[in-house]
């Protein structure tokens, strides 16, 4: 399995202009027919925005689908599960709520073109989805073909106990489609073995992903000036370039950054900067080093020496009394925060208070001479989706699978990308540009599945001692990385030793 490559970001700027989803026109999938659909005609309605060729390509997909499976699969049950408030409402007709209704119509979509029926089998916590289904497969059930959930609630127990197929066993399924996050395999393939995917299939892909907004209102006020869209195109929107633009507030009651998710700025920051926590070899075997690198060493101290303050930062971390995710929302709301670490869920959340115009902006980069932005994304919410062992029909699983993935970007990219997103603000239209370049950078960490994260703390100790590191403080850094290396190579032997025993099932 090749290990795929980051798309330009100039190149994803150039196309931009010309359609409003990230995924490229020039993105070429294998396997599709050669010619335009003759049977399948995917037709837009009036809040689809897809350009005509990418509604083709979905087209073609259908068709080429279809050529294994004519007549469908005789109204199968194909079985969904996960965590019902992760990514699937589970109302199963029309609402008038955007959001679910999108993923209605992808349903019945599929349903309609393939003959089966989709049951999502909805769970209160992820540890309960992944023991169902090992429940399941241990009785010889295989009830369940798809799985969705967080890495190390639900992707880490399937794959330690061997109840994952690799996306490599399932025929039909093209990674290389525009509906599947490209940089998967560069970061979590273990080898030439792919045991994960994520993408348009899971809606909560569009609220994963780590950004920075600005307020335009305290930047006028303070006489911060910079045209930070037209810095972002030209490849300087640097850390640096940050603390420049922020050093024009003074802190106290207006504050220069916000933390609203204090899980992941720093560790977003560090990606940013082009930096990871997992390692890969030239066979792309991860290991992690023995010792922190100067580069996040140097990081670290710079980018915490400015927001681990609290004159300068309002950081959910800092333990104020009363002080969360949302009344640090609410402060950038009232224009009390310049800079705010956040996420595409919060963007959300922000068009529902009264906001003043605000930007978005991606993660900043470490320095100008870095090649690309890149916008770490958690594993929280929906996660990933996992193919189960031991399914019956694996060609019926890839084919729903990809067809669930090409109707996904037919209906629920524009209502979670475009709707939610974009075009329900006036005031920072200009931010749609930031939108596509956060969404087709998107980047993971494979210590997601080797971490020891879990349902009640949250993500592994290595994750959070960087993440404090980078934002907080440097205290302990580099003497207790070395230390927590041993232990956490050792997990990342294990998982190799997991990985290689999938060849020999």
């Amino acid at each position: 399995m090749a290990k795929r490559i980051f798309c330009l970001v100039l190149c994803c700027l150039t196309l931009a202009t010309s359609f409003a989803s990230c995924g490229g026109n020039d993105q070429k999938q294998k396997n599709t027919s050669s010619t335009s659909s003759t049977q399948t005609q995917v037709k837009k309605d009036d809040k689809t925005t897809l350009s005509d060729d990418e509604i083709k390509t979905i087209n073609e997909k259908i068709d080429y689908l279809k050529k294994d499976a004519p007549n469908g699969y005789d109204g199968v049950d194909f079985n969904f599960i996960g965590r019902e408030s992760d990514s699937f409402p589970i109302e199963e007709n029309i609402t008038g709520n955007e959001e679910s209704d999108a993923v209605y119509k992808r349903n019945m979509a599929v349903e309609e073109a393939f003959n089966v029926k989709i049951v999502n089998h909805s769970m209160e916590k992820g540890p309960v989805v992944a023991q169902t289904v090992m429940t399941d497969a241990d009785a010889g059930l295989n009830t369940y073909h798809l799985a969705f959930g967080n890495i190390f609630t639900v992707g880490a127990p399937l794959f330690n106990g061997s109840y994952l197929s690799t996306i490599g066993d399932v025929d039909k399924i093209d990674i290389e489609s525009p509906w599947w996050l490209s940089s998967m395999e560069e970061f979590y393939a273990i080898g030439d073995k792919l045991f994960f995917l994520s993408g348009d299939i899971l809606p909560s892909f569009f609220s994963n992903s780590t950004c920075v907004l600005y307020s335009k209102k305290i930047a006028e006020d303070y006489g911060i000036t910079d045209d930070f869209y037209s810095i972002v195109k030209s490849g300087d929107w640097t850390i640096d370039k940050m603390f420049e633009a922020a050093s024009k507030v003074p802190g106290g009651e207006i504050k220069r950054y916000g933390n609203p998710d204090a899980d992941e700025a720093g560790i977003a920051l560090l990606f940013g900067s082009g930096q990871s926590i997992t390692k890969f070899d030239a066979d792309h075997i991860p290991y992690l080093e023995k010792a922190l690198s100067s580069e996040i060493m140097d990081l670290a101290t710079k980018v915490s020496a400015q927001t681990g303050r609290e004159e300068f930062c309002q950081n959910a971390n800092f333990e104020i009394e009363e002080i969360g995710s949302k009344e640090i929302r609410q402060m950038f709301a009232d224009d009390k925060i310049l800079f705010s670490f956040d996420t595409a869920e919060g963007i959300s959340e922000l068009r529902e208070l009264d906001v003043n115009g605000f930007g978005i902006l991606p993660i900043p980069k470490g320095s100008a001479e870095q090649k690309n932005y890149i916008s770490y994304t958690g594993t929280g919410g929906g996660g990933s989706i996992y193919i189960t062992r031991n399914i019956p029909d694996k060609d019926m699983v890839g084919t729903i699978t990809e067809a669930m993935g090409a109707y996904s970007y037919l209906y629920i990219r524009p209502t979670f990308y475009d709707l939610r997103l974009k075009s329900k603000s006036v005031y920072d239209m200009e931010s749609k540009e930031m939108l596509d370049i956060i969404y087709s950078t998107q980047v993971y960490d494979l210590y997601d599945l080797y971490g020891e994260g879990s349902w009640e703390s949250g993500n592994g100790p290595m994750f959070k001692m960087l993440n404090e590191a980078v934002f907080l403080k440097t205290d302990g850094l580099a003497s207790g990385y070395a230390s927590m290396a041993k232990v956490t190579q050792n997990k990342v032997k294990f998982m190799l030793k997991k990985a290689e025993a999938y060849e020999n099932r």
